[in-house]
């Protein structure tokens, strides 16, 4: 009898211990089966990442292209910003001549008077 006591007592330990561990077992499941859904969600985000990665490089080529024109574009900002510098001196120069042009109508009387003489 007490044989049968002690066996069932082992019995019943690995009973639990069995229980314990189909416990266990049902959680790691559940953790493998939430992990695999998640897997599968971002397996079919995939395409879409694909696409927008495909769009954003091709974003950075023409970035790139501009980027490659900045070196030429500098420079023509360089000639203007001398030709506007120019545009003082030049107005000055107008100015000038324009003078000079209204004194011709008097410069050809004084002429024009001293042929006479």
């Amino acid at each position: 009898e007490e044989l049968a006591v002690a066996q069932l007592a082992r019995l019943t330990e690995a009973l639990h211990t069995a229980d314990h561990n189909c416990t266990l077992l049902k959680r790691r499941i559940e953790e493998s089966e939430e992990q695999f859904a998640e897997a599968q969600a971002l397996l079919e985000e995939l395409p879409a990442k694909e696409q927008q990665l495909s769009a954003l490089s091709a974003q950075v080529e023409a970035m790139t292209v501009e980027l490659d024109r900045v070196p030429a574009l500098e420079q023509q900002v360089a000639e203007l910003t001398t030709r506007l510098e120019e545009i003082p001196e030049k107005e000055k120069q107008v100015s000038s001549l324009t003078a000079q042009l209204e004194e011709i109508p008097e410069k050809e009387k004084q002429v024009s008077s001293l042929t006479a003489q």
